[in-house]
């Protein structure tokens, strides 16, 4: 019997060792689903949305670049062209719950939940309006399906309501410049979105911790947008300004957190502009490079302290003043995050090598192309006139939204200034026929290379809208100045040129 025995002591064996090789390889193999998201678009194939297309997905805090946007990894990504619906499959490399981006136009805003499916259908219409109350940050109302639709298509619910949470804001000029109007105008759009976010989770189970990361991400947006008044151009408003109320406000962004820091879109930048605010008379650069940072290293604690540090001293790398070598040297030493160092340096020697290697005469040298497919240099659009230069793209939906605003003060200064177009479109065609639909459309022009020329390197354009302006003699009036939609503020620069 001891034979038999044996066997059947042998096949216990095998079969727990069975088991346990099955259950460690479906944990293993789950733990593996946890940490990605698959993304299914579908959509009816057209000449702009082609048989293999997709949007890439976007995080909402960039760790190789601190000035621009970082995607998830794509793991896999697998194409279904056998039927009239294309349908694309992508899957990207997901540990945590954050909130994304998904890169059409100006962004879809999307929670993303590791080992969840997300099921998008793309229409082929394009929109500019929400509700025909907020401008829309993307061009395609996409629908929603899958398990945790509703997740899904928060951010989107709460745009269509309250305006989209990562891009608009309650101007001053609404608030007629008047601080106090202005900070009651802000807080309702924040009581409105916290009151639209409780009925929602409410209705649909949202999880609490999910909630709490939007909660987050609006108190940020709250706070930022409180902080434009202190940007105005057309009222000089200072710290001193500010009621006591406004400034407690700022009090519900909280420096050491670190989820909202690293999982939300906003919060980070809500962070580095409560410890930016000029305090005294930090008026130059150089004096508001060194106390930014001195509030960064003394306000905030690893990991937020160096991320900070880092996107500061990548902020100022194209305005390297005299304390700027110093403080980089600063920053080396007390960095604990090794893969920040590199980013740094290279972004620090770029921009002093940018500082010295392009001249004004040749940014204004940069090839543009005209209507009528032909080259010349920008500078040949001065007429011995001042000049507005509109820096924008056919797919920009925010610079399309100050288009008749701009066409309002063309028609204000009756061919007193020029205005000028500039598209920093790479798709040539889709300019060319949109221009052909604009009487002026003379004053339309392409700039080669777009954002890599020597023309956006110089004067550090890096997003659009972009305005600037010249004296009748080229000379730089403003690099940066208000959008047409501040018609008050564009005016009073405008006609010092007269």
């Amino acid at each position: 019997m001891a034979p038999v025995l044996f066997n059947l002591t042998f096949m216990r064996l095998s079969l727990s060792f069975f088991l346990i090789t099955i259950f460690f390889f479906t944990g293993v193999s789950r733990g593996f689903s946890q940490k990605r998201i698959t993304v299914e678009y579908s959509f009816k194939p057209t000449k702009e949305f082609g048989d293999s297309s997709y949007f890439n997905l976007v995080k909402p805090l960039p760790f190789t670049d601190f000035t621009f946007q970082e995607n998830f990894k794509l793991l896999n990504i697998t194409f279904q062209k056998d039927t009239r619906i294309r349908k694309t499959t992508c899957v990207y490399e997901a540990a945590d719950t954050v909130c994304a981006f998904i890169a059409d136009g100006f962004n879809h805003e999307i929670l993303i939940v590791p080992g969840d499916t997300i099921k998008i259908h793309v229409p082929d219409s394009i929109i500019s309006r929400l509700n025909k109350n907020f401008l829309s940050p993307w061009m395609r109302n996409f629908s929603y399906a899958g398990k945790n639709k509703y997740t899904s298509v928060l951010f989107d619910s709460l745009a269509y309501n309250t305006g989209a949470v990562h891009i608009d804001e309650v101007g001053f000029r609404a608030a007629d410049l008047d601080v106090n109007k202005f900070f009651d105008l802000t807080t309702q759009r924040y009581q409105k979105r916290m009151l639209f976010l409780d009925g929602y989770c409410n209705r649909h189970q949202i999880s609490s911790s999910i909630k709490a990361l939007v909660t987050k991400e609006i108190q940020a947006a709250y706070v930022l947008n409180l902080l434009e008044v202190l940007k105005s151009d057309e009222k000089k408003v200072t710290l001193k300004d500010l009621p006591e109320s406004y400034l407690n406000v700022f009090k519900i962004i909280k420096l050491d957190d670190y989820r909202a820091f690293s999982n939300t879109a906003l919060y980070h930048l809500a962070i580095y502009n409560i410890l930016s605010l000029e305090r005294g008379n930090d008026t130059s650069t150089n004096e508001r490079l060194i106390h930014t940072y001195n509030s960064i290293k003394s306000e905030t604690r690893d990991p937020i302290r160096d991320y900070l540090l880092a996107m500061h001293l990548g902020f100022f790398s194209k305005k390297q003043t005299m304390a700027y070598d110093s403080l980089l040297s600063d920053f080396h030493s007390i960095c604990k995050n090794e893969k920040y160092l590199p980013v740094v340096d290279s972004t620090a020697k770029v921009g002093f090598k940018n500082q010295n290697h392009y001249t004004y005469l040749q940014a204004l040298s940069s090839n543009v192309i005209t209507r009528s497919d032909e080259s010349m240099p920008f500078n040949q659009i001065f007429k011995g006139k001042p000049v507005i230069v509109d820096c924008w793209a056919t797919w920009c939906a925010p610079c399309n939204y100050q288009t008749p605003f701009m066409k309002s003060l063309e028609k204000i200064y009756n061919g007193k200034i020029d205005f000028i177009y500039l598209s920093f479109d790479k798709n040539k065609k889709a300019w060319t026929e949109l221009v052909k639909k604009d009487p002026a459309a003379e004053k339309h022009y392409l700039i080669d290379k777009n954002f890599k020329s020597v023309f956006a390197d110089y004067f550090n354009i890096i997003s659009i809208p972009r305005y600037l302006i010249f004296d009748k003699n080229g000379k730089l009036i403003n690099a940066n100045s208000p959008r047409p939609s501040r018609t008050v503020a564009v005016r009073s620069i405008l006609d010092k040129l007269l």
